[in-house]
């Protein structure tokens, strides 16, 4: 999912309404006097220093069945002179409209003025577009070009690496880098040096043995030290191994097999106990792995055929970082002769 902060402020006079379209676009409604709607919406979300205010005006309704609108709509940014954007007549039309950018930081108004009036076709050159006038405005915010915030995605569970992925794009297309941090840990940065292209997604892990719910936060910060606002993810963490405790209390583990004696190429069965450990492996002198995915889902298992005295050792992960391990051996029973 992609979240973005929507950067438009718009605030309406009058009869004016805001209309927040699927897009996030910002767009105003006003409604003239002669019960037409002039709709303006605009092309982004957001602008940037210096450049072009695009935006589409277009109207709907008539009156007395009339159907051509016979109107001007002029627009201008702060005290600047007006501008023509949409020629009588031509209001029905969806065409991008161009104002001249802004070159400074902070909210600015724009302002709309309609001239004229409701005409039919066969009047339509005898319009006059200097009374009666109607007036609309909104206002829009100008910022630097700064990456989106990232979109986070994870896996988290108790016991084992949770994986965290982050991902932002860059307007301008800069590289970036990704800063991070969980509710209770400082920042660190994502990759530790350099930067990656605009878009690039970047997944780190983290080990928690306890169950609880935290926090991610994360933001881009471009080559030019643009900082995108923070985004955050809450997510709770579950324990995989339905047998395992996870108290904070002190790491154990025991491993047992049965029969200790086997004869030749004969198996045995090995079973184990967890509490307060993260993932674990089970190894065999005979080359034998088991991996946590194969511990953590059942609390015993059958070994290889036995051909020689086989010693397997578990081990696990600690929340100290220090691992513990258990470890039994597997001998090969007497062979008896009768005398």
């Amino acid at each position: 999912m992609r979240m973005h902060r929507a950067l438009y402020m718009v605030a309406l006079c009058g009869i004016c309404s805001v209309v927040f379209a699927a897009t996030v676009h910002a767009a105003v409604s006003h409604q003239l006097e002669n019960g037409v709607t002039v709709f303006v919406e605009f092309a982004k979300e957001r602008f940037t220093v210096g450049e072009d205010i695009t935006f589409t005006v277009r109207t709907e309704g008539d009156v007395s069945g009339e159907s051509h609108t016979a109107a001007r709509i002029d627009a201008r940014t702060g005290t600047n002179a007006y501008t023509q954007v949409v020629a009588a007549g031509d209001t029905a039309t969806t065409t991008l409209r161009t104002l001249p950018g802004i070159t400074t930081l902070g909210t600015h108004v724009v302002d709309f003025r309609v001239l004229g009036a409701l005409f039919d076709q066969s009047n339509f050159d005898e319009a006059r577009f200097d009374t009666p006038t109607e007036t609309f405005s909104t206002t829009i915010e100008v910022a630097e070009v700064i990456p989106y915030p990232p979109r986070i995605s994870y896996v988290a569970f108790v016991g084992e690496p949770s994986d965290f992925t982050v991902q932002a794009e860059d307007p301008d297309n800069s590289a970036i880098y990704y800063e991070v941090y969980f509710d209770d840990e400082d920042v660190r940065r994502i990759p530790p040096s350099g930067s990656v292209p605009s878009n690039t997604p970047m997944t780190f892990t983290r080990t928690w043995f306890l169950p609880g719910t935290h926090t991610l936060f994360a933001r881009a910060v471009d080559t030019d030290a643009h900082q995108s606002p923070w985004n955050s993810a809450t997510f709770t963490l579950v324990a995989t191994c339905s047998y395992c405790t996870y108290t904070g209390g002190t790491p154990e583990v025991s491993m047992r097999a049965e029969p200790p004696l086997v004869q030749q190429g004969q198996r045995a069965m090995l079973s184990w106990q967890l509490k307060d450990v993260g993932m674990c492996t089970i190894t065999g002198t005979n080359g034998e792995v088991w991996e946590w995915d194969t511990v953590k889902s059942a609390n015993m298992r059958q070994t290889l055929p036995i051909t020689q005295s086989t010693r397997y050792t578990l081990t696990c992960e600690t929340q100290s970082g220090t691992p513990v391990s258990a470890s039994v051996t597997i001998d090969m029973a007497p062979l008896w002769e009768e005398f």
